[in-house]
């Protein structure tokens, strides 16, 4: 009896670990852009805003619906006033309804710290 429960949770373990993305993963995933915090629950990159899906994101006239997260070694005077990149958030912790276990957050206009209005759009890999 021992050694099916033991078997079954590390079949359990294995299949778990088999469906994680490692941080070198996401990375993999936004070349040519610079991780620039990284938690348990929250990668941030910074990307040229030059980059080609990017334009056609911020040019597609999708709406924003959402925030960044507050938190992490985040500076967001210097992020907003970074007109020449584009900062990403890959939510670790939150499908947001992707097949993946996570889900990416684009800042696609400045934000207002105080009002909290939206400024980043959710989307999938």
């Amino acid at each position: 009896m021992k050694k099916i429960l033991f078997f079954a949770s590390l079949m359990v373990f294995v299949v778990c670990c088999a469906n994680a993305v490692t941080v070198e993963e996401h990375d993999a995933d936004f070349v040519g852009c610079q991780r620039v915090d990284t938690t348990e629950e929250h990668l941030v990159y910074k990307c040229p805003s030059d980059m080609e899906w990017i334009v056609n994101l911020k040019n597609s006239g999708v709406e924003p619906s959402g925030l960044f997260y507050e938190g992490g070694n985040l500076n967001w005077e210097e992020i907003n006033a970074d007109i020449e990149n584009t900062y990403i958030e890959v939510v670790l912790i939150d499908s947001n309804g992707c097949k993946e276990d996570f889900h990416y957050r684009t800042m696609i206009k400045p934000f207002n710290i105080e009002t909290k209005e939206p400024f980043a759009v959710s989307g999938c890999k």
